[in-house]
């Protein structure tokens, strides 16, 4: 059984499925309850791997438990509202059709309204406000409408927002913080070079100005976020973007792998064993 989990990336152990990382490591994990564990070079014998399914068994009941919850008794708490289709930018790696980006529809204002009302109507006196978060391509492409509906229903939900920030301005930053929104910017890199290559506009630059302004314009603020795509061409940069991003007062920054939803993105996947092995680079 070791030979064949130590050739075999797909085949099992005791309920787990093996997956060769290199010639040195070996992961283990079951990805109904994802439970996992990684064998190091050194520690990939029958002993180490009985110890690891042993502890699979002890907790195995809990993991499915939990995930069943997840899955299928959770709550809903948050809903993502795309305003518009559109985009002022240009990312390689954008999961949205680049047809759909530069000619897409965005919501009115009567249909904005209209979907809120419907949402404050479905929660109906929650215990806690529920999340609106503004998604899109770029949401502050209508960032009027958005930011009349913020006022029209700010006692029934809490807002969040995600954008590029090309089109932030300072006046729009002291609405946000005024009503306590959420906000997440995006940048892939402490480099201008880098970010402005993924992160790239219509006019062939990039947001890097624009992110670092906006971030300054939010230090201390505690619904700031930094949102970071992993690719090949910033993978071994995001170390340097975390501690960039420190000194900056960021609290939170969410880095994703590249979403393989459109051809383009294959071209920019990282290597699988260089994104496990992230810690590494540190």
């Amino acid at each position: 059984m070791n030979e064949i989990c130590e050739k075999d990336r797909s085949n099992h152990f005791a309920g787990l499925t093996s997956e060769n990382l290199g010639r040195e490591d070996q992961l283990l994990m079951d990805p109904d309850n994802v439970f996992w564990g990684i064998l190091r070079n050194g520690q990939r014998t029958s002993v180490h791997r009985t110890k690891l399914s042993a502890l699979y068994q002890k907790v195995k009941k809990r993991c499915d438990e939990e995930m069943k919850g997840i899955r299928f008794e959770a709550r809903l708490s948050a809903i993502y509202i795309d305003p518009t289709d559109r985009c002022n930018a240009h990312c390689p790696y954008c999961y949205v059709p680049a047809k759909l980006r530069s000619q897409g529809r965005s919501m009115t204002q009567q249909e904005l309204d209209f979907v809120l009302e419907k949402i404050a109507v479905y929660f109906n006196k929650p215990e806690k406000k529920p999340v609106v978060i503004f998604h899109a391509s770029e949401p502050l492409l209508v960032k009027d409408i958005l930011f009349r509906s913020i006022e029209k229903f700010k006692d029934h939900f809490h807002f969040g927002l995600q954008t590029n920030a090309l089109l932030l301005e300072e006046k729009d930053a002291m609405f946000i913080k005024r009503h306590r929104i959420s906000i997440g910017i995006s940048l892939d890199a402490a480099d201008m070079e880098t970010n402005n290559r993924l992160r790239a506009t219509e006019k062939k630059s990039g947001n890097y100005h624009k992110a670092v302004q906006a971030i300054e314009w939010f230090r201390g603020y505690k619904g700031l976020n930094v949102i970071a795509t992993m690719t090949k061409w910033n993978i071994t940069k995001l170390p340097q973007l975390v501690r960039f991003l420190h000194k900056k007062g960021v609290g939170c920054v969410l880095i994703n792998p590249v979403r393989l939803t459109q051809r383009n993105s294959l071209q920019l996947k990282p290597d699988e064993k260089l994104i496990i092995g992230l810690n590494n680079i540190y």
